[in-house]
């Protein structure tokens, strides 16, 4: 028998704090690990050029868990930075570096940064358990001889040779969705027992307090006096918020409300549609959402499944796990979702209003079905929430916890 899991160290060689979810996922799991009883520590890169944040206060989380900044050598930003000078300066006027040349560098940034961990973890007890979603420090950890567990998010489909070599080694994976699950048995020869299937999460305690909608829409969406149809998430094309805003020209009568998005995506969205009903708020901090999501009357997935790169289309249509559906569903409020797989993981009939992916007239149909039937709607709606709360944050953590336990027996 393992003795219980005393420490976790949780490796990103990722960007923190981030706009993105993965930095949601990355602080929720280690809070949600850290308020079961054991010593989390996050290790995390130092990216020069960013400004100093509180990743407590940033995210919303509780101090659960440490967080320490080893120092990086970030070429890729570096790249990024020469290639805006030069064209602002007019040198040139198309990228100087190419996509291979950034992809070395990123390579060569997570190596650095290994060999970084790699010095760091020397003398440290081998009780420790490495948890990450990045693949070399957890390959370079693991022949230290320490137990090692691989998040599992974006499916690898290409190298996959290495990546069987690769994923065989590791104690264990935790994995976001079934399909990616079924991939791994069938292309990797994993087996089970190797494999936890953990979903995102969102955090319960934020949807359980009592609101007032009323008060809620004149506070957060004070411009707004029709019923409000809301999107919560970035607004690139593969994400789908282009059709939504295009059902917005369609609906006159309802709002369109959009919350997230860089401020460049924004303003580039803005002048896409210039419309009085659609109202885009930007982004806003992640503890906030949850009275955003409670403020509108539908929410919307707009997912269109489809995007001109072949690796993001897998991704949208059978590989991604939406934090914003879990969301969705602990807010009560009714949703229209497209019919991917990857949602038919989280939705069906029973808890969503379920459209054709990648059709603005599918969408403003889904969206008319609601208002028409609303009552029905927030029956639904009330459904999807009370399933929502197998997949807090909380959850997911008791069951790699457990997993971590067991596995190592």
């Amino acid at each position: 028998m393992v003795s219980p899991v005393k420490i976790i160290y949780y490796l990103s060689t990722l960007r923190l704090p981030t706009e993105k979810a993965y930095g949601i996922n990355m602080i929720k799991t280690c809070e949600a690990l850290g308020r079961q009883g054991v010593t989390v520590k996050l290790i995390s890169p130092t990216f020069r050029h960013l400004p100093a944040k509180n990743i407590y206060d940033y995210y919303g989380a509780a101090k659960s868990f440490s967080v320490n900044f080893y120092p990086f050598l970030d070429l890729v930003s570096y790249l990024s930075t020469l290639n805006l000078f030069l064209w602002r300066q007019r040198i040139t006027s198309r990228p100087v570096f190419s996509w291979s040349l950034f992809r070395l560098a990123f390579l060569s940034d997570q190596i650095i940064f290994s060999l970084v961990l790699l010095m760091a973890f020397i003398g440290r007890s081998r009780q420790s358990i490495i948890y990450t979603r990045s693949l070399i420090p957890a390959l370079i950890l693991k022949t230290l001889g320490y137990r090692v567990y691989y998040d599992l998010h974006a499916f690898p489909f290409h190298h996959r040779w290495f990546w069987r070599l690769a994923l065989r080694r590791l104690d264990g994976l935790t994995i976001t969705n079934q399909w990616k699950a079924k991939q791994c048995e069938q292309l990797f020869g994993l087996t089970q027992t190797k494999i936890l299937i953990a979903p995102n999460g969102f955090d319960l305690d934020a949807y359980c307090a009592p609101f007032d909608r009323s008060a809620l829409r004149q506070q957060l969406v004070s411009k707004s006096h029709h019923p409000i149809v809301l999107y919560a998430g970035h607004l690139y094309d593969w994400k789908g918020a282009h059709i939504l805003a295009a059902a917005a020209q369609i609906l006159p009568a309802l709002d369109f409300v959009f919350v997230g998005g860089t401020t460049d995506d924004c303003q580039q969205f803005r002048q896409r549609f210039n419309l009085s009903n659609v109202i885009i708020l930007g982004r806003r901090p992640y503890r906030a959402i949850a009275n955003y999501l409670r403020s509108a009357d539908i929410l919307v997935y707009p997912n269109p499944g489809l995007s001109p790169q072949k690796y993001l289309t897998n991704f949208v249509t059978y590989d991604t796990s939406p934090i914003k559906l879990f969301e969705y569903m602990a807010s009560g409020v009714p949703i229209v979702a497209t019919d991917l797989p990857s949602t038919r993981e989280i939705l069906n009939n029973n808890n969503a209003t379920l459209v054709k992916p990648n059709s603005v007239q599918a969408l403003v149909d889904g969206i008319n079905e609601v208002l028409n039937h609303y009552q029905i709607m927030l029956t639904k709606a009330q459904h999807a929430r009370v399933e929502a709360k197998q997949y807090s944050w909380s959850i997911r953590a008791k069951n790699i916890l457990a997993f971590m336990i067991n596995n190592g027996k």
